[in-house]
């Protein structure tokens, strides 16, 4: 999947769990513990700088508590809202797709609703 030609999408963003990955098990845990998926709703989707040595780019949805880790170990990630993530990337391709409702598009563009 390509997003406006800034080359193709490693893994497509999960708008319903967050994508990181946290320590699971508990403290009596003997050995290693496993890394889980997140449980949380994600509300940040993240993006990688443009890389030299390659041209896919990852994105991944974040919880606020993932994001923050995020900010303090990758400093070089963009963030944005998931929901101006969904407005920008879903919303165009469905309102094109069911015929009538482009001019819903329009009215809430207008109204400042996606703002």
């Amino acid at each position: 999947m390509t997003i406006r030609g800034q080359g193709p999408v490693v893994d497509p963003v999960d708008p319903k769990r967050c994508m990181a990955e946290v320590v699971g098990g508990s403290f009596m845990t003997f050995g290693p513990r496993p890394l889980v998926r997140c449980e949380s709703i994600p509300t940040w989707v993240g993006r990688e700088g443009k890389r030299e040595d390659s041209d896919h780019r990852g994105e991944m949805s974040l919880c606020d508590e993932c994001k923050q880790k995020c900010e303090e170990q990758c400093p070089d990630v963009e963030f944005e809202t998931l929901r101006e993530w969904l407005w920008r990337y879903r919303a165009p391709n469905f309102f094109r797709a069911v015929p009538g409702l482009e001019f819903v598009r329009k009215f809430l563009t207008r109204t400042g609703w996606r703002s």
